[in-house]
C-alpha cells in the first residue's frame, strides 16, 4: 500500500534552506551601528542636543539597546568618543621613540604625526574634531577622561623630548610651556582650516606640505631651545 504523500511537499519545501533565513544582527554589529550613529549625531548636535531616539533610528536599534550596551546616554557618548579616537589612532599610530634617537628627529616625527592626525583621516576625524571643539567650549565630565587618557600622555611624551633636547637648560615649567606650545601648534591647525581657506591657504594634505609644516613647528621649538642654551 503506497504511503500518503506529505501535503507540504506540494508547496514550499519543509524547513528552510541554508542561506534563505534572515539572520538576526549580532550584538557586536548592533553596538557598532549605535556607535557610528552616535559619533555622527554628537558631532552635529553636541551631547545635550543629540537625541537618543534619532541615534537609535539611524542605527536601526531600539532605545533599550542603549541601556543594554552603554547604560545611558552619557555612557554612549563616552564610548563614541573613545571609539572614534581609537579608530583614528589605529590607522595612524603615534611614532615610537627609541633609546638613542636624536631628540630633534623625535620632536619632528611627533609633530609630523600630530599634524597629519588632525588634518587627515576623513569623516570620522572631522566628527571627532567637532566633538572635541564643542567639549572645549562646553565641557562635560567626559572631557576630563579624554584629557587624562589622550591629552596627558601626549604632553608627557613631548615634554620628555623637550627636556632631552634642552639637556637640562630649561626649567621644568619652561619645558612644559614649550611642550604645550608645540602641541597647540601641531593640533590646532585644523581648527583654523575654514579661516585659512578664505585667506587662500587650503589645508595641507600632500606629504610635502605636511613635512614643511612639521619642519616649521619643530624648527621654532629647536631655535627657542638653542637660543636659551646660548643665553646661559
Amino acid at each position: 500500500m503506497p504511503k500518503p504523500r506529505d501535503k507540504a511537499a506540494k508547496g514550499k519545501p519543509q524547513g528552510t534552506r541554508a542561506g534563505t533565513r534572515k539572520e538576526r544582527p549580532s550584538g557586536a554589529d548592533k553596538r557598532r551601528r549605535l556607535l557610528d550613529a552616535a559619533i555622527e549625531f554628537f558631532a552635529r548636535d553636541g551631547f545635550e542636543g543629540a537625541s537618543v531616539r534619532e541615534i537609535c533610528a539611524k542605527a536601526r536599534a531600539n532605545v533599550a539597546a542603549v541601556k543594554y550596551y552603554f547604560g545611558d546616554k552619557a555612557g554612549l557618548y563616552r564610548a563614541a568618543l573613545d571609539a572614534a579616537a581609537l579608530s583614528l589612532l589605529s590607522d595612524r599610530p603615534p611614532p615610537i621613540r627609541k633609546t638613542g634617537d636624536d631628540p630633534r628627529d623625535s620632536l619632528r616625527a611627533m609633530i609630523r604625526w600630530a599634524v597629519e592626525f588632525t588634518v587627515a583621516g576623513g569623516p570620522r576625524r572631522i566628527a571627532l574634531t567637532k566633538i572635541i571643539l564643542r567639549e572645549m567650549r562646553e565641557p562635560t565630565p567626559v572631557f576630563e577622561d579624554l584629557l587624562a587618557t589622550r591629552g596627558a600622555p601626549m604632553l608627557g611624551e613631548v615634554r620628555g623630548i623637550v627636556h632631552e633636547l634642552s639637556q637640562g637648560t630649561l626649567t621644568p615649567p619652561a619645558a612644559e610651556r614649550l611642550a604645550l606650545c608645540v602641541i597647540v601648534c601641531a593640533t590646532q591647525y585644523e581648527h583654523s582650516i575654514e579661516l585659512l581657506k578664505r585667506l587662500g591657504y587650503p589645508p595641507p594634505t600632500a606629504a610635502a606640505e605636511l613635512d614643511l609644516l612639521a619642519d616649521i613647528i619643530s624648527g621654532m621649538a629647536i631655535a627657542y631651545v638653542d637660543n636659551h642654551r646660548r643665553a646661559r
